[in-house]
């Protein structure tokens, strides 16, 4: 507007400049009228002067129109302007927040990404310490490094197989002398202890090396299972074992509830198995980039998946042998266990097959009071 008022007074100061000469005409005129021949000659200048001040003003009043419409459109584009930075300082302000939220969530990723791989050390889970064997009289038959196991399993599975070979040799020892009634108190002292010590063995490999354990399970299973003398199976093997041991009632009934609370805990690590399934489907192999928030949060989701679903299969086999050592340590007396572990030969006792058959001893068709 400050433009505009200049433009009006410019066009005053033209039409007083205009007014002036006409004025200045007007005294020449009057000259000329004295000297009695100047009247046309003065028309044709004043004529001349109103057209020139009309064009004048109308340059003037399209200058002046020419420059309030710029004057508009500068006002509309500062508005413009206007509103666009202000967009801008929200958006800005809203990608800070979602930064800070982002920095926090990658923050709790990697504490939790720490405290799963610490939670892994402490159950075992990276089968990461040494193992050394022993035999029944505490010869040690056996060292076994963590950085030999990561590379070979082998050594450790012989290892097992020399240490049970022991341990069943002294047990036959030990049980022909306390049926025999040779030996008293010490003979049964001494048939607790080779029983006792086979079982702390089996535990010391279930906790430092797992999967070491469950491979020489498997091995040992495959080549001694059609070693077996006829065309028994183990269902047999096992009531006939139920027969021979002596097995009570109430131990039965026993050894059914512990079965029972056994399948029980391990439905419940079955389906937290399958819910981490379903997170396991990213392909790791693909997320070589830390570059983005994206990759970033779905490689720590997929780590912390796979390191719950071994700790899932690392939960399912400690309830395994929980109840394996709570059967042939709690529920049979050792002489019973003894006999038990002889009974299978060259198998592994199997403490699901033996609560079986022993229902179906005492309870066939039913469940045990």
């Amino acid at each position: 507007m400050e433009t505009q008022t200049g433009s009006h007074d410019y066009l005053d100061e033209a039409a007083e400049a205009v007014t002036s000469g006409n004025s200045h005409d007007a005294s020449n005129e009057g000259e000329g009228e004295a000297s009695g021949g100047g009247k046309p000659k003065n028309a044709k200048l004043q004529e001349k002067n109103r057209l020139a001040q009309r064009r004048f003003r109308e340059r003037q009043k399209l200058r002046v129109s020419s420059l309030q419409q710029q004057i508009d459109e500068l006002t509309d584009t500062v508005k413009k302007l206007t509103v666009t930075k202000h967009d801008l300082d929200t958006r800005n302000s809203l990608l800070e927040s979602v930064l800070t939220v982002k920095d926090e969530q990658l923050r709790v990723m990697r504490e939790r990404g720490q405290v799963m791989s610490q939670k892994i050390k402490e159950v075992g889970g990276s089968n990461s310490g040494t193992i050394t064997i022993y035999g029944p009289d505490q010869q040690q038959i056996a060292v076994v490094l963590a950085t030999e196991r990561l590379a070979d399993d082998s050594r450790l599975i012989l290892a097992l197989s020399d240490m049970l070979n022991l341990y069943v040799k002294q047990l036959r020892q030990c049980v022909e002398l306390v049926k025999e009634g040779r030996g008293g108190d010490l003979a049964g002292k001494k048939l607790e202890q080779v029983v006792s010590g086979l079982f702390q063995q089996f535990d010391v490999v279930q906790k430092e090396g797992p999967s070491s354990l469950l491979k020489w399970l498997v091995s040992h299973y495959d080549e001694h299972s059609k070693k077996r003398e006829g065309n028994q199976s183990e269902e047999q093997l096992y009531d006939g074992i139920v027969e021979l041991i002596k097995l009570t009632p109430e131990q039965a009934a026993q050894m059914w509830d512990l079965y029972q609370t056994y399948l029980s805990n391990l439905r419940e690590v079955l389906q937290e198995r399958i819910r981490i399934q379903g997170l396991t489907s990213t392909n790791i192999s693909e997320l070589t980039g830390m570059y983005s928030v994206k990759r970033a949060n779905d490689f720590l989701h997929s780590q912390e998946a796979v390191a719950m679903y071994k700790d899932g299969l690392l939960r399912q086999q400690n309830l395994l042998f929980d109840l394996v050592r709570t059967v042939f340590r709690g529920v049979l007396s050792p002489l019973q266990s003894a006999e038990t572990i002889l009974g299978v030969q060259p198998l592994i006792c199997d403490a699901i097959q033996l609560a079986q058959a022993a229902h179906r001893r005492f309870h066939q068709g039913g469940s045990p009071s």
